[in-house]
């Protein structure tokens, strides 16, 4: 039975592991398995609950209660609710719109700022600076992906798009 889950695992391997003279991107192309397709579609709601976990643990050296945890970790997320929106893509309510801009932030930001900071015992402009920034994360990231339209970090006062700039694969939710 070992041996034969060896040669099961051996075989999942060699379709994982990248080709090194591929003019691809190495890694980033290497072929998944089917069955790893929902992770791979979910996976940017992961990476912007990550980043904003991250930031938060950088912040605050000290203990935090859990309720700012899941605040870290959800705002980042808060900018994609605009996917369930019926306006159209690349339009200012559409996915990658208005709530993917530096103005969002900032009001998503410091209200959760100013919700929670008493609770926090934090300086509601330190919280909400730190909020801020965790949410706007999202944009940043989204931006650096390879594919999708760009970001309208400056709405409203523009609504010209920054991106794609970059090597981060975008997620397909249809796959």
């Amino acid at each position: 039975a070992l041996s034969m889950a060896r040669t099961a695992l051996a075989g999942r391997e060699s379709a994982l592991t990248p080709s090194l003279n591929s003019s691809d991107a190495g890694w980033m192309s290497a072929p998944m398995p089917s069955s790893w397709a929902i992770c791979r579609a979910m996976a940017t709601l992961y990476t912007h609950a990550a980043v904003g976990l991250v930031l938060g643990r950088v912040c605050f050296a000290r203990r935090m209660p859990p309720a700012f945890w899941v605040l870290a970790g959800l705002l980042p997320i808060v900018l994609d609710l605009d996917a369930f929106s019926d306006a159209p893509y690349g339009s200012a309510l559409g996915h990658r719109g208005f709530t993917h801009s530096l103005c969002f932030a900032l009001v998503v930001g410091f209200a959760a700022a100013a919700a929670t900071f008493r609770y926090f015992k934090a300086n509601v402009w330190t919280l909400g600076c730190l909020f801020f920034f965790i949410t706007a994360t999202h944009g940043v990231l989204d931006a650096l992906t390879k594919g999708g339209e760009g970001i309208p970090f400056f709405w409203p006062v523009s609504e010209h798009r920054f991106g794609p700039w970059g090597p981060i694969q975008v997620a397909d939710i249809a796959d």
